[in-house]
């Protein structure tokens, strides 16, 4: 910004200026953070480790057997049926 267009601005336009370059440095700071943590977290558990959690998988690998059902299934209906 010159000093031209500095001086002939109002200070409503200054504020939404000072505004964005404060989103703009906020989400260059959380990008930078998200980094590092991806950084750091790689050089500990080495380059295969995943922060998040692959949920299919999670889900493939828990079966329930039938009686966890119909034990999950009888208690549901007591609380229900006490309603």
């Amino acid at each position: 910004m010159s000093n031209e267009e500095f001086y002939s601005s109002t200070i409503h336009e200054l504020n939404m200026r000072i505004e964005e370059y404060n989103r703009k440095l906020k989400q260059d700071m959380e990008a930078n953070r998200i980094s590092m943590t991806f950084a750091i977290a790689s050089a500990l558990k080495g380059k295969d480790f995943k922060i998040f959690k692959d949920e299919n998988n999670e889900n493939q690998q828990r079966l329930v057997t039938k009686e966890e059902k119909e034990r999950e299934l009888n208690e549901l209906k007591s609380i229900f049926e006490k309603r």
